[in-house]
Order: C-alpha cells, then sequence, then structure tokens
C-alpha cells in the first residue's frame, strides 16, 4: 500500500492547531497532516527534509512560535526544499511580502476565510 501524502503544520495555539487540522482532514483527505506545536521541533523536521522529503507535499508555519520564528524557518529552508512553503500570521502584510522574497509560495493574514486558505494549500499543492 502506497503511504499517503502528508501536509506539515506548525503553529504554537492548539486551537488553531485542532481547528486546521479538522478542516485539512476534511477539505484534504487523501493526504496525511503531521503538526508540530513550536519551531524547534519544526525546524528539526524541516532539517531532515532538506535531503530527504520523502512524500511530504506542503509545509504551513505560523509566525511567532516558541523557539524559532516561521519567518526565520522560511529564510532558512523555503529554497532548499523540494515542496512549498505557506506562511500564516497575524501582523503587517509586509512580513508577507518578505516571505516571497525569502522563498515561500504565498502567505495567509490571521483571520483568514477558510476558502482562501484552502485556495491557497490548493495552489501550492498544485504547484508541486
Amino acid at each position: 500500500m502506497e503511504k499517503k501524502r502528508t501536509i506539515l503544520h506548525a503553529d504554537d495555539e492548539k486551537m488553531i492547531r485542532e481547528l486546521v487540522s479538522t478542516y485539512l482532514h476534511t477539505s484534504f483527505p487523501d493526504y496525511d497532516l503531521e503538526l508540530h506545536e513550536n519551531g524547534t521541533s519544526f525546524q528539526g523536521r524541516l532539517e531532515g527534509l532538506v535531503l530527504n522529503p520523502g512524500n511530504v507535499e506542503l509545509a504551513i508555519t505560523d509566525r511567532e512560535m516558541p523557539g524559532i520564528n516561521g519567518d526565520w524557518l522560511i529564510e532558512q529552508y523555503a529554497r532548499r526544499l523540494q515542496f512549498p512553503i505557506i506562511l500564516v500570521y497575524g501582523g503587517e502584510e509586509s512580513i508577507g511580502k518578505k516571505a516571497i522574497k525569502d522563498g515561500a509560495f504565498g502567505y495567509l493574514l490571521k483571520p483568514f476565510r477558510f476558502q482562501e486558505f484552502s485556495d491557497l494549500i490548493q495552489k501550492a499543492l498544485d504547484s508541486k
């Protein structure tokens, strides 16, 4: 049996992780979801994926998390990975524009509409 493709998601807020998890399982049932609650654990996972992306198709990260911030992770990994990264955050739009310059596929400002989230994810998955 072939292993399901995987979407990674990092956010330090449990409620956001649970909400996104429920939404992604419903909207993208052909994908497994791997959750990370801080930037440090997410960095460890991304580091391993630089050489061997396996079945990972997409990474979605919050910006402000304990340990390491999502925008730093994008600076360090977006151009080295073989799959797109999306930044989802609250703050100034200039942060998202910088993330794009640093190699992110896209960004979404919180709070967002789930249709916007879904559309951006689908575009990122289609780009792979």
